[in-house]
């Protein structure tokens, strides 16, 4: 997929979703929620999310710190703006990676360093997604009390994480049982057919040089960082923390009143699946996963221009700003050659 055919597809999906929202949820309510919407409290959800960039910025700048490299808040707030435009243009938010990997690589950070950064930043942010509503119960132990359609959703989101950290664990203290994982799905696949038999060593060989370095890598960021590392964990919990506020705020905005810690539980939910939404950047479903979390706490009429609200205060401003930076530092084509290259690697064993 080309950034052009991304960004198409992101806006269509937007677009789409906003007029099926407006057209199913517009009321009365919808007229009242725009007409009493406190602006003060809109500019204050507004400053929030600026304060998130900032929080992300100096995560970036505390893992780097922790990989042995060091970066200015003006080198780490390019890479989390440009986050936000390539996991709005790719399937599963896909494309943030590549992109924060390139622009740490082009601010000086080896590649294979720039990879542990990345990778170690979507870990805090699962894992901090899973721990919000253990912690939200542990506050107030009825929070789920009226929506316990929420909890069948934690079991899921447990076993993926706890799985998810012992895979990066063994990646690191023992690469063999990754080794040995790759190799048998692999001669699984050779056995379906979609690898020639010819190639089966070529790939276990360069895929076992990649495990090795990222090993390495691995190794050094987590020996030699982790003070550091312990410091960007508790900017990142900072950082959902202040992410995650945006909504209660918008919804107060609008002239309702919000249960803070089940709306933190319902966004923890909402925000763990939209991991692995096939739309670009989850265009539609966060549209419409949203009306639902504010229908919680307010009459579907104005449900649905608050979800709209909360979409373009939270995320649409960082992706502008984020195809604003990446066309000045990469343009069109060097980003269409770089989604390229990471969507031929992630196809090399099916060849």
């Amino acid at each position: 997929m080309t950034v052009r055919k991304g960004i198409s597809f992101f806006v269509f999906f937007v677009l789409i979703s906003m007029i099926a929202i407006v057209c199913y949820t517009a009321d009365t309510d919808t007229y009242l929620a725009l007409k009493n919407a406190n602006i003060p409290l809109l500019f204050c959800a507004f400053a929030l999310v600026v304060l998130g960039w900032t929080l992300d910025s100096i995560k970036f700048m505390t893992l780097s710190l922790a990989a042995g490299e060091k970066l200015s808040f003006k080198d780490t707030m390019t890479v989390v703006l440009v986050n936000y435009f390539g996991c709005a243009i790719t399937p599963m938010q896909s494309g943030g990676g590549p992109f924060q990997v390139y622009m740490l690589y082009q601010k000086g950070v080896a590649v294979g360093k720039s990879v542990a950064v990345t990778l170690v930043r979507t870990i805090f942010t699962l894992v901090i997604l899973a721990l919000v509503v253990p912690f939200a119960m542990s506050l107030d132990e009825s929070v789920l009390d009226n929506y316990r359609y929420l909890s069948r959703y934690l079991y899921f989101i447990f076993a993926f994480v706890v799985a998810s950290v012992a895979l990066i664990i063994a990646s690191i203290v023992k690469p063999s049982i990754i080794k040995f994982m790759v190799e048998k799905i692999l001669k699984l696949i050779n056995k379906c057919g979609f690898i020639k038999a010819k190639r089966l060593t070529e790939i276990l060989q360069k895929l076992y040089n990649e495990i090795d370095i990222y090993n390495s890598n691995m190794k050094e960021f987590v020996g030699h960082g982790k003070k550091w590392v312990i410091i960007s964990f508790l900017v990142a919990v900072c950082h959902m923390f202040v992410y995650m506020s945006v909504m209660p705020v918008v919804i107060l905005a609008t002239g309702f009143s919000v249960n803070f810690l089940q709306c933190l539980i319902a966004e923890a939910l909402f925000l763990f699946v939209l991991y692995f939404v096939p739309t670009p950047g989850a265009s539609g479903i966060a549209e419409c996963g949203a009306a639902t979390i504010c229908a919680i706490f307010m009459p579907l009429g104005a449900a649905g221009i608050t979800a709209i609200l909360w979409r373009m205060i939270s995320e649409y401003t960082g992706i502008a700003l984020g195809a604003i930076v990446m066309i000045k530092s990469l343009g069109l084509s060097d980003a269409n050659d770089l989604l390229a290259k990471s969507k031929k690697k992630e196809k090399f064993i099916t060849k």
